[in-house]
């Protein structure tokens, strides 16, 4: 419902007519997309960092850290290595399938898999002792 509301806001600022089914579509599925990727960063968070205080710091101050820096040492990089760089284009309704596919492995799949880990080897080793 989001989705459709923001695609309705973004016709009506852009010059008053709907957008084209293809192109509302894109701005529905990049509007979901994002707070995937989002919610699976601060999942990620909350299973590296031990602290919840610091965890949930964490999900705002390192993405933002990471975007701030590398838009000042390298802006180009910022679409393909951080959440809000590439938020905009799906939120543009234009995604770029590879940057969106470097993001969630850079923010999502390897941070999860490596707390899972971590988390597992955590459990393994309280049972024993």
């Amino acid at each position: 419902m989001a989705g459709v509301l923001l695609a309705a806001l973004a016709a009506l600022l852009a010059g008053g007519a709907w957008p084209s089914a293809p192109t509302a579509v894109a701005l529905v599925a990049g509007s979901v997309l994002v707070q995937v990727i989002a919610q699976l960063v601060g999942t990620a968070c909350g299973l590296l960092v031990p602290r919840p205080a610091l965890a949930m710091a964490a999900t705002i101050v390192v993405p933002m850290s990471v975007t701030v820096v590398l838009t000042a040492v390298a802006p180009g990089l910022v679409h393909w290595h951080t959440p809000y760089g590439n938020a905009q284009s799906l939120l543009a309704g234009e995604p770029d399938v590879a940057a969106l596919c470097l993001v969630a492995l850079l923010w999502c799949a390897i941070p999860n898999a490596v707390g899972l880990t971590r988390s597992a080897s955590r459990r393994s080793r309280s049972s024993w002792g």
